[in-house]
């Protein structure tokens, strides 16, 4: 402590060197020497052989570097914590994917005869251009019973294109007149009620020239649980009769999912939480089919901005996810997807088919006018193919329908 109050008496703290000594230290025969106070505030007397202010800026030099090193080290460690969080996230994903309790429904005989289909129906440069994005088949099947099976009552096909994460979601309208795995000729949702995820993937790649191998089904509790847990979406219900059918349909809605009816009270643009945007999903009778699936891709859209704008949300909703989810997807696919998410940039979303008519066979279809044409409108939109050329399979799908309902 004494030759602490010693060194702050006579200014050696912060200033002993080469060049600078307290009066009395001179090197040789050095007379020049300066009476001034020190950094701390005492009195002293001071050889230099340099000017006094320069001193002082090279000593503030030196705590400005210490402190950009302390800082860096602060930032590296920061650094190192968002990593292991990261990391930590990354393996809780994949711990969790283990209670999915359907994953690899599609057995390997099935997939390899989706692959199968597949390589017959393209040719080697469509094949080609299709491996530059990962094609995904989701479905919203109308489960009353907390499982995954039932009518398709959502089809939608997720493209991501591998290098640019940008994603295009196409709806694919429940009604729409496709042909089934056997040749016969039914409605898309009907196609996924009778054969399941492996026929309906087979259906949109035979119909549209596709190659799905993966596919995610969920019932009607996932989406109300998944926007509770996010807090909510932001929608503009647009009309008193949206706001009427959404409050009817949370009769049923909060019969499948336990969840409390909370009314809505008016139109406008408003948060809608877990029951409400469910129910505002399934309304299609004061419009139609075509208007429902626009309502699902706005509520998917807002679940993807909010993941995006903070991706751990993806972690507290897994739970709510897992006993109504069904994929083929393998835990790394779901992982990549998971870890990823926060650099999808959803781009457009459209319904499919583009061109069509409203009719009746047996019962009410949606019958694609000229199916070849859409299909080639299809992978202009997904793929930017331009003059693209639909496959033999597919013309001759489209000159059936055309024959069947009149319609060219």
């Amino acid at each position: 402590m004494a030759r602490d109050r010693e060194t702050r008496r006579t200014g050696r703290a912060g200033m002993e060197g080469e060049n600078r000594q307290p009066y009395g230290q001179f090197p040789g025969n050095q007379q020049e020497y300066y009476n001034r106070q020190d950094p701390y505030g005492q009195q002293g007397y001071y050889y230099y052989q340099q000017p006094y202010e320069e001193a002082a800026r090279e000593a503030a030099a030196a705590g400005r570097k210490k402190k950009k090193r302390r800082t860096r080290r602060r930032i590296l460690f920061i650094c190192e914590i968002l990593i292991l969080l990261l990391l930590a996230g990354t393996l809780y994903v994949a711990a969790q994917f283990s209670k999915i309790s359907k994953i690899q429904t599609v057995n390997v005989e099935q997939q390899s005869e989706i692959v199968h289909e597949i390589q017959a129906q393209l040719d080697d440069e469509v094949e080609e251009k299709l491996k530059g994005y990962w094609n995904i088949a989701l479905y919203g099947v109308d489960s009353r019973y907390g499982s995954t099976e039932g009518q398709g009552d959502v089809i939608m096909i997720a493209s991501i294109n591998r290098d640019t994460n940008k994603v295009k979601l196409v709806s694919v309208y429940r009604d729409s007149y496709l042909q089934d795995t056997d040749g016969s000729y039914h409605k898309a949702t009907d196609i996924y009620g009778m054969g399941g995820p492996s026929s309906s993937i087979t259906m949109l790649n035979k119909n549209l020239d596709l190659d799905i191998t993966n596919y995610v089904t969920v019932n009607m509790n996932v989406l109300a649980a998944v926007v509770d847990s996010i807090g909510g979406v932001e929608i503009n219900v647009e009309s008193m009769d949206e706001v009427t059918w959404i409050n009817n349909y949370q009769n049923e809605t909060s019969e499948i999912t336990g969840l409390p009816i909370v009314p809505v009270e008016s139109p406008g643009y408003q948060t809608l939480n877990g029951i409400q945007a469910t129910s505002y999903c399934r309304i299609r009778f004061i419009d139609n089919d075509y208007v429902r699936t626009e309502r699902q891709r706005k509520v998917l859209a807002q679940i993807l901005s909010k993941f995006q704008s903070n991706p751990t949300l993806l972690l507290q909703v897994i739970d709510d996810l897992l006993e109504n989810v069904e994929t083929n997807l393998s835990k790394s696919q779901i992982v990549n997807l998971a870890t990823n998410v926060a650099s999808y940039e959803l781009e457009e979303t459209v319904g499919f088919p583009f061109e069509k008519q409203d009719m009746s066979i047996d019962n009410d279809i949606v019958a694609p006018v000229n199916l070849a044409q859409n299909v080639k409108e299809l992978h202009e939109f997904l793929f930017e193919t331009e003059d693209y050329t639909p496959s033999s399979v597919v013309q001759a799908i489209s000159d059936d329908i055309s024959y069947i309902t009149g319609l060219y």
